[in-house]
């Protein structure tokens, strides 16, 4: 059995929820999670599905999400899905028990931060040097791209859509610099900074597999890159880049 996850589902999803013993803000944390299900399903055109699942769950490391973020999720979905009489659909947690010595080799060393940016710098590939930065430096996550915009760099803050509620993040004053260079570059006057030639926001699986192919040329594990890796190095060095020798 398949079938499309509509606002008056969620809606009926909330009213449930609301007359069970739950606690409130657990209920609407259910209501946000199963919305971002909604939202990928709606992005994607497809109904609500095993394989549709899987592909949302898929997708949320690439957005950012850790571990125990995901799981939170998936008890939501779960929650949703029995509700629901969705016997069908399957989501399992992830092990998130990992030794110490493991979490650390997982993470990116200065070094190997730094092969990253110098290796696309020698191929002038300026876009991911900044895009590398953006990750590290900032809280913004690969899905929110589209609202970093040259109107956001005159606030110097990117006002994002999360849990349903606008959340700023700040962009700090080097970047903000770098960035002002790059649209320079690029004669980018207004809009998203980051898009496509027809100006939409770029596919993150394309970051995704520019990152990866990055990560190869410098000679750097490309399982160990990725957004939130980036944003959890404790030395982080800045990388200006020369547009004069372009």
């Amino acid at each position: 059995m398949t079938h499309s996850l509509t606002p008056s589902d969620i809606k009926q999803f909330q009213s449930y929820l609301m007359d069970s013993n739950i606690k409130l803000n657990t209920a609407k944390k259910y209501v946000r999670d199963v919305n971002k299900l909604a939202h990928f399903l709606s992005d994607q055109t497809q109904i609500l599905s095993q394989s549709s699942l899987d592909a949302f769950l898929k997708s949320l490391p690439d957005a950012g999400y850790e571990a125990r973020s995901i799981n939170s999720i998936i008890a939501s979905i779960k929650s949703y899905c029995k509700y629901a009489g969705r016997t069908d659909l399957h989501c399992k947690s992830l092990n998130i028990r990992k030794k110490c010595s493991q979490d650390i080799q997982a993470r990116l060393t200065e070094e190997e931060y730094e092969a990253l940016l110098h290796t696309a710098l020698e191929q002038e590939n300026y876009r991911l040097v900044l895009l590398i930065q953006i990750f590290a430096l900032t809280d913004i996550r690969m899905n929110e791209l589209q609202y970093l915009t040259v109107e956001a760099l005159e606030e110097g803050v990117v006002t994002v859509p999360r849990a349903g509620e606008p959340f700023e993040v700040l962009l700090p004053q080097d970047l903000i610099g770098d960035l002002y260079e790059y649209i320079d570059y690029q004669e980018i006057s207004d809009g998203i900074i980051f898009c496509t030639k027809k100006g939409t926001a770029l596919d993150r699986s394309y970051i995704w597999r520019q990152m990866k192919e990055l990560a190869v040329e410098a000679q750097v594990d490309p399982d160990k890159v990725y957004p939130q890796n980036l944003k959890r190095q404790l030395v982080r060095s800045h990388f200006t880049i020369d547009y004069s020798n372009s």
